[in-house]
């Protein structure tokens, strides 16, 4: 009987314990920022870019504090900021759930998997914070992989790695 309530008292304390840990991340107005993963793990639902939960309740109403936070990277030393450092916000601009972004010159040093998969987290984070549904993305001055812009909308987003899901 003595082993029981202890059992049962040990459970309760752990209970307590892991509830007060989760009240820690617990936000007024939880934001996702999207990242790259520092290591790609395949078959899993990490892969190439994750969320990072932060408090937004700075951000709301205010895209351009919430780009500029963005581009400074995420906390988690997991996740990695794929648009290089030097990169700057040029300009945006809206047009109800489309937004143009206007990047540095400095963005064009991506190119390929490394360019869609950066355009994708900003789009991903953009879509969570303001329901963006088209994300136009061009560098100042030059070219992006020999085109003008990147375009991505959700339909060019694939979250999950199909290779185990049966048809």
């Amino acid at each position: 009987m003595k082993k029981v309530c202890l059992l049962i008292c040990s459970a309760l304390i752990l209970q307590m314990l892991c509830s007060c840990a989760a009240k820690k991340e617990d936000y007024l107005v939880p934001t996702q920022f999207y990242y790259g993963t520092k290591e790609i793990t395949y078959h899993s639902p990490t892969g190439l870019i994750q969320a990072e939960t932060r408090e937004g309740a700075e951000y709301q109403g205010n895209l351009d504090a919430f780009l500029r936070a963005y581009l400074q990277g995420p906390v988690s030393t997991q996740l990695q900021l794929i648009i290089p450092s030097d990169t700057s916000l040029v300009s945006y601009e809206t047009d109800g759930s489309t937004i143009c972004i206007v990047m540095s010159a400095q963005l064009s040093k991506l190119s390929g998997i490394s360019l869609l998969t950066a355009c994708s987290a900003l789009f991903m984070s953009l879509h969570d914070f303001a329901g963006i549904e088209t994300l136009r993305v061009s560098a100042e001055g030059c070219q992006l992989d020999e085109k003008d812009e990147i375009v991505i909308t959700m339909d060019d987003i694939v979250l999950m790695d199909m290779v185990n899901i049966e048809e």
